[in-house]
């Protein structure tokens, strides 16, 4: 990371790369909110829809000819209610950490040089007419 600053150093990148920096910041805010927007409205309805299909399914059982108990109505929504908590929070949330996930990888992928290999064995020296250059694998020339 350091030869990277150097290189943005010595050519007097800071000011373009500050703006791609800036770019990349925005659009990511930007993920940010609107997935923590679709968190909220999700919660929302989350806990009003439970109560929406437990009434909907008392309907569809008395109109079906049943005979609505304590009993019956009791072990419908603790029923309910424990599918409610196992899958209406923790799919959603599965969902929105894969996003973020989503968002974290793109921003590791954007800076390349952190997905380069490492190169072992470089050896700065002196090359003719004063060129400077750095050999290792790949051999890079700097003049």
């Amino acid at each position: 990371i350091i030869a990277g600053m150097r290189v943005i150093k010595m050519y007097a990148w800071e000011q373009p790369f500050a703006q791609l920096v800036a770019t990349a910041r925005k659009s990511e805010v930007k993920q940010i909110r609107s997935s923590n927007y679709l968190k909220g409205i999700n919660l929302s309805i989350a806990f009003v829809i439970i109560r929406v299909i437990i009434y909907a399914c008392f309907l569809t059982y008395i109109l079906m000819g049943g005979m609505l108990s304590a009993e019956i109505a009791f072990a419908t929504i603790a029923y309910f209610n424990a599918m409610f908590w196992a899958m209406g929070m923790n799919v959603p949330q599965a969902i929105t950490a894969s996003s973020e996930l989503t968002i974290v990888i793109k921003r590791i992928q954007v800076v390349n040089f952190l997905l380069l290999e490492e190169m072992s064995g470089l050896d700065e020296r002196e090359g003719k007419d004063n060129e400077a250059f750095i050999s290792g694998e790949n051999e890079i020339i700097l003049g």
